[in-house]
């Protein structure tokens, strides 16, 4: 199965998907007035055996593409995940990507989406937990693994294009499909306090069709797109 690779900062051609909006200043917020954690979406299940970190993160200032994601050296697969600030309860629905280790700064690097819905200002590090999610219907007690060939319906039909915290950038991310005659679908979730709108297109049929949707979508500019549930 093809897996979407890190979103990539500061591409031209689509640097209008993440429209650069000023943070707030950062401001201490006193112990007994801090805002309760916000979890999950009721119909996700916290999936920390799937993935789960905790670490400093750090957004480094510059737009980027792919709505809300964070990266860590430990994610092999893209993750659907809920972040999570412990300090201040913010927290907020993204994806996680693999990061190179060779790259300098904190573990966890957030994109500008990201630390927008967290309230992380450029340059500031914050203690971040990141735990993968699922869907609760699709975490049975066992499950058995269908054979996998191109003509077999996939379990997996959809291609998750990115996750915004801003519709109109996820309208901007839709328009950009259209006209690679991609047809999208935009989902507007939330958590308790949140909202943020998904990007997905299928469902294919076969294997086949959705590893050659998601070649399409990744030379439409969206290379972090990957292989989602729904």
């Amino acid at each position: 199965m093809k897996t979407g690779t890190m979103p990539v900062v500061g591409v031209a051609t689509f640097l209008s998907l993440a429209a650069c909006i000023p943070l707030p200043d950062r401001a201490e917020v006193p112990a007994d007035r801090a805002p309760a954690p916000t979890m999950a979406a009721p119909e996700d299940d916290l999936a920390p055996d799937v993935f789960f970190v905790e670490g400093a993160g750090l957004w480094d200032g510059r737009p980027s593409v792919g709505g809300i994601w964070v990266a860590h050296a430990s994610a092999s697969e893209p993750e659907r995940v809920q972040i999570l600030n412990p300090v201040t309860g913010a927290t907020t629905i993204g994806a996680v990507f693999q990061r190179s280790t060779d790259l300098p700064g904190p573990p966890l690097q957030l994109s500008s989406d990201a630390a927008r819905a967290l309230g992380i200002a450029a340059g500031t590090t914050a203690q971040l937990r990141v735990t993968a999610l699922r869907p609760s219907d699709t975490r049975p007690e066992t499950m058995s693994l269908p054979q996998k060939t191109e003509t077999a319906r996939p379990e997996k039909p959809f291609i998750q294009v990115g996750i915004f915290g801003v519709e109109e950038n996820a309208r901007r991310a839709g328009g950009v499909l259209r006209r690679e005659g991609i047809l999208p679908i935009l989902r507007e979730q939330g958590a308790e306090g949140a909202t943020y709108w998904r990007v997905v297109v299928g469902p294919a049929q076969t294997i086949a069709e959705r590893d050659t949707l998601l070649d399409k979508v990744h030379v439409a500019g969206f290379l972090d797109a990957y292989v989602a549930t729904d």
